[in-house]
């Protein structure tokens, strides 16, 4: 396998930052060497409760209100997130000032849209769509850190209006898209407030697209 790092990587910081395979790496490969690297270089994104233990996503909301992250540790915001296919939305489609634009349903993630029914067909392999998922956190200040791994092919990701992380560029055709599977370790701060997550991502280079691991919620350090 071979890997290469951004030279601005400081996990205890939990800068921005890529571990991309060269064409001598297999995407397989990439996200099994990103995931053991993580779980044993960052504390507040490694072990916690089982997967039985921890709140799911229900109709576009995950409730984190009795999750106490120091104790419980991170959590995958795993669950029906808000699904809108072929759109690419961005936080200012769901501002207070306009009519928010209706999903095409839900979509349980981690998982890919390909096959994924919609209208009674089957949706195909390629194609882009907009996710959201609204998190109801625990009462008082807190940084937060989002952990993506190996999205299928580019995506662009904001938390309460903010743009936090992006991988490769973000587009409704082959042309426009530039695909890039990588980790991004994103920090931001929680206010007790409920945060929107807005989640584009297109795939025009791989044959499943969609985020097909699991996306963690955790303490930057």
């Amino acid at each position: 396998m071979c890997l290469r790092h951004c030279p601005t990587f400081h996990l205890k910081n939990l800068c921005t930052c890529r571990l991309i395979a060269n064409t001598c790496g297999s995407p397989v490969r990439l996200a099994l060497a990103v995931l053991s690297l993580l779980l044993f270089l960052s504390p507040g994104l490694g072990c916690s409760k089982t997967d039985t233990d921890m709140p799911v996503a229900t109709y576009g909301v995950l409730d984190l209100t009795g999750w106490d992250m120091p104790r419980d540790g991170p959590i995958a915001i795993n669950g029906q997130w808000e699904f809108s296919w072929d759109r690419l939305l961005s936080p200012e489609d769901f501002s207070p000032s306009v009519t928010p634009p209706e999903p095409s349903g839900f979509m349980t993630l981690p998982g890919v849209w390909k096959g994924h029914q919609l209208h009674g067909l089957p949706l195909p392999g390629h194609g882009q769509a907009s996710f959201r998922l609204r998190l109801l956190p625990q009462p008082g200040e807190h940084q937060l850190a989002l952990r993506i791994v190996a999205v299928n092919a580019a995506y662009r990701l904001w938390a309460g209006g903010k743009l936090i992380a992006e991988s490769g560029v973000v587009g409704n055709t082959a042309e426009a898209e530039t695909p890039l599977r990588s980790l991004v370790l994103a920090r931001f701060e929680s206010r007790a407030a409920p945060i929107d997550l807005v989640l584009q991502v297109s795939n025009h280079a791989f044959h499943r697209g969609g985020v097909q691991n699991a996306i963690m919620l955790g303490l930057p350090d």
